[in-house]
């Protein structure tokens, strides 16, 4: 028994989550998430979105890290932390997929924001609890303004975690301090097909919580669901962004995740009030399709 310790619990395994006025319109969308996410109705294939695009708002990806040079990017990501190797380069390709719909030029929603990589995920899409946790308070931080400042107020920085590992109390604390701080995160369910509820951060209900749906509105058949979720996104043979210039289809909740995020940032450049708030926003422009 320690003054200065709350609990101890197992340093679990943490994996990716695979399985109006002044519109700009986007034509022959390369990804039908695009086009769903920006419509009330299944099936479109153009994306109408604000020239503001999430300009002026950053958007850390805790994963395994960004392609940064990739040119849909822009010249908009730069590197954050390393918390796995001393490798500053996505050698799994997730994160940059899930960067990609974030905030890529062509394949993301919010197409002007600043994009940070946080690697807390290895070359097999692997981590522990331990080391995503130092990777979310850094990030946290950051966004805080408490590091060199990558963005100065949290209200202007998103986040998002297509991870997951079971059920963990330190890690569904390290995601509440992150929303305690004002700060909008977008967490992937899991792939499961179980109730999310088991699931961390998944489970921390001040997130969030993002389970994948599919082109003609279904839940995905791979897909968490239960009380926690908030709301579906596509997650069902997404393409995006890959390391080395080129693109990838993937299915999972971690291709859901980022539409939630990308346009969180996308409303925040609108000058909607950022924050853990953002979700109730969120839900309220959501279409009700799918049941938890």
């Amino acid at each position: 028994n320690h003054d200065d310790v709350d609990y101890i619990e197992p340093d679990f395994v943490v994996r990716t989550s695979t399985n109006g006025t002044n519109l700009t319109r986007q034509e022959n969308v390369p990804s039908w998430g695009l086009a769903r996410v920006g419509s009330k109705q299944a099936g479109g294939t153009t994306y109408y979105y604000d020239s503001s695009a999430g300009k002026g708002v950053t958007a850390y990806v805790i994963d395994t890290g960004i392609d940064i040079e990739h040119e849909d990017f822009g010249g908009r990501a730069k590197w954050g932390k390393n918390f796995v190797d001393q490798r500053d380069e996505d050698c799994n390709g997730h994160g940059t997929h899930v960067a990609g719909t974030v905030g890529g030029t062509k394949y993301g929603l919010a197409k002007s924001v600043s994009l940070v990589a946080v690697k807390v995920l290895d070359c097999d899409g692997s981590g522990s609890n331990s080391g995503v946790i130092r990777g979310m308070e850094w990030a946290m931080r950051e966004a805080s303004g408490g590091g060199n400042g990558t963005a100065k107020a949290a209200g202007k920085s998103v986040m998002n975690m297509s991870l997951g590992g079971p059920r963990s109390q330190a890690s569904n604390d390290a995601a509440r301090a992150i929303s305690e701080a004002g700060i909008f995160m977008a967490v992937a369910a899991g792939n499961e097909n179980m109730d999310a509820q088991h699931s961390s951060p998944a489970s921390e209900p001040s997130v969030c919580t993002v389970a994948a749906s599919t082109e003609d509105d279904g839940k995905a058949e791979f897909s968490n669901y239960g009380a926690v979720v908030d709301v579906y996104a596509p997650g069902k043979d997404i393409t995006s962004l890959k390391p080395g210039g080129s693109t990838d289809t993937l299915s999972g909740t971690s291709m859901a995740s980022p539409h939630v995020c990308g346009l969180g940032a996308y409303l925040i450049g609108l000058g909607k009030q950022g924050g853990p708030g953002l979700c109730d926003t969120i839900k309220q422009m959501a279409n009700e399709a799918i049941q938890r």
